[in-house]
């Protein structure tokens, strides 16, 4: 008797906590009338969380952060309009005992929403999400609590400082037609293109072979910048530099920044003089001086354009490539057909052969002696030599090359030891 008793005790509890976490759509309570507006009806949310609060305004279909108008991030606005799409129903009812709020996520630290419509103003605070679909929810002043179909701690739990658009331009990489390192008023370094497919020159200082990728990391990372954070008006701020761009159509925008020190730098982005703290590994990218735009590619090179490859050492590597676009080893005159992938992937390497960078002295002694490290001839016949000098230290060589026979770089011994690969390694599988 006692065990039937007991049975019929749990029974009982299990259907009440049912009654309170389950995930049936309507519990046998028939249709709610209480609902949260659509999207379409709402012009202004305010999201409350303790002492802080954020507000959004509709005007003429778009949202923004309210005061500022500041545009709200991507996935943010899309989270609230996807969920908010239509009004949102519920699907239980539950009367609110002393225990309910702390049980359902609904205590005094819970989110508070306030959804202003052109009738106006549903408050409610959000409490947990149940299997992904459902939240339960207190609407201010009543007693009684509802279950809500829809992710709503999706859209208002989010961290208040991520509704705004952190990326602080407008622009892609295709838009950039100049980028320029600023000292003040004076331009340290600046660097244009013509067209999104042309390279880029250096036209501030002259006369320096500038680096592609260089150039386009400092364009890339300043047109794509994201914030870290937003900081409000800062009385302190002392830049040391500015890194600007230039669009082409003639719109300018750029960043004054303080020295790379911590985890964060801020800066002060223009137009707009909104002053935000950037990660230190994007700001690494735009502060480049002049030193580190120099070309570090010792090849001007296209992969697809090399017709012939000589490493010409003992045995000689010699690939050379057919009119069908197939790579063959030369051995003493004779042609085989090599293992294409491989031959293909080495050619390629060597033509992007990059420097470890360039020595600040380079003695009388570092090209007395000197030998061929590598011959290349491409499509139009012409003949690109690397130079092999003497060693700058650990392992490394000073080299050049005939295309830019003033410039030295230096190449790193494991470069070195990969310029030396055996013919063997291309012999192609029977």
């Amino acid at each position: 008797m006692r065990r039937r008793v007991w049975v019929l005790a749990t029974v009982v509890a299990l259907l009440a906590g049912a009654s309170v976490m389950g995930v049936g759509e309507d519990g046998g309570l028939g249709r709610i009338a209480y609902t949260l507006p659509a999207i379409a009806d709402i012009v202004e949310v305010k999201i409350e969380r303790g002492d802080r609060a954020l507000v959004l305004r509709q005007i003429e279909g778009q949202w923004s952060i309210a005061p500022g108008g500041h545009a709200l991030d991507e996935q943010a606005h899309r989270d609230l309009i996807d969920t908010l799409s239509t009004p949102v129903v519920m699907d239980q009812a539950l009367e609110v005992g002393e225990s309910t709020p702390a049980r359902l996520g609904l205590g005094p630290a819970a989110t508070q929403v306030s959804l202003k419509s052109k009738t106006g103003v549903t408050r409610f605070r959000v409490g947990k999400l149940v299997d992904g679909r459902h939240t339960f929810i207190a609407p201010l002043g009543e007693t009684v609590s509802y279950r809500a179909r829809a992710n709503l701690p999706g859209v208002f739990q989010r961290p208040l400082n991520l509704w705004r658009n952190r990326q602080l331009f407008d622009r892609k990489y295709a838009d950039m037609a100049a980028v320029e390192r600023r000292q003040g008023a004076r331009v340290i370094w600046r660097a244009e293109r013509a067209d999104p497919t042309s390279p880029w020159r250096l036209v501030r200082p002259e006369g320096m072979n500038v680096g592609q990728r260089e150039v386009d990391a400092v364009a890339n990372t300043l047109g794509t910048l994201r914030a870290d954070g937003f900081l409000g008006n800062i009385g302190d701020h002392a830049p040391s530099y500015t890194i600007m761009g230039e669009s082409f159509d003639g719109a300018r925008f750029g960043v004054a920044l303080e020295p790379t020190r911590g985890p964060l730098i801020r800066g002060r982005s223009t137009p707009g003089d909104t002053f935000v703290s950037l990660p230190r590994s994007r700001v690494l990218f735009l502060d480049a001086q002049v030193s580190d735009l120099r070309n570090r590619r010792l090849f001007d090179l296209s992969p697809d354009g090399i017709r012939e490859l000589v490493i010409p050492r003992t045995p000689a590597l010699h690939l050379k490539r057919t009119h069908d676009g197939v790579w063959n080893l030369v051995t003493a005159g004779r042609e085989t057909p090599a293992d294409e992938t491989r031959a293909r992937d080495f050619v390629a390497w060597v033509a992007q052969l990059r420097t470890a960078g360039f020595p600040a002295v380079i003695p009388e002694s570092a090209f007395a002696e000197t030998a061929e490290a590598a011959v290349i001839r491409d499509d139009r016949d012409r003949q690109t030599t690397l130079f092999l000098g003497a060693e700058y230290r650990n392992g490394a060589r000073f080299v050049r090359t005939s295309a830019r026979p003033d410039e030295v770089y230096i190449l790193s011994p494991s470069t070195l030891e990969r310029l030396g690969a055996s013919p063997d390694d291309f012999i192609a599988a029977p």
